[in-house]
């Protein structure tokens, strides 16, 4: 299945928010707002896309989540520790020191 077919499949059942960066290289931000513009509006509706989620937001899509897929830097594991949410952590392999895998496995 590619990946705009798992994209609808996933809208059609959750409220997707998913701040996905925007490198310089792969331009991820301007083509999945591309993938967006084409999906029937309901779903368009359920698809909350950001570049960077700010402080003025973080609050609300951490509260809102019902899971939260992430890396696993400090900062994040420090919030959903806070407010007890399920989340799903992919540590990036690369991270200084495996500090990420070692910050996932402290919540496992």
């Amino acid at each position: 299945m590619d990946d705009k077919k798992q994209l609808e499949e996933l809208l059609h059942k959750f409220i997707i928010i998913h701040q996905c960066g925007n490198s310089v290289q792969y331009q991820d931000f301007a083509a999945l707002e591309k993938e967006k513009s084409k999906l029937p509006q309901k779903l368009q509706d359920n698809y909350f896309l950001f570049e960077y989620i700010n402080s003025d937001l973080i609050g609300w899509v951490l509260k809102s989540a019902d899971i939260i897929i992430t890396r696993a830097g400090a900062n994040i594991l420090t919030e959903i520790i806070a407010l007890q949410k399920l989340a799903l952590f992919i540590p990036l392999p690369w991270s200084g020191a495996n500090e990420q895998k070692l910050n996932a496995n402290l919540l496992v």
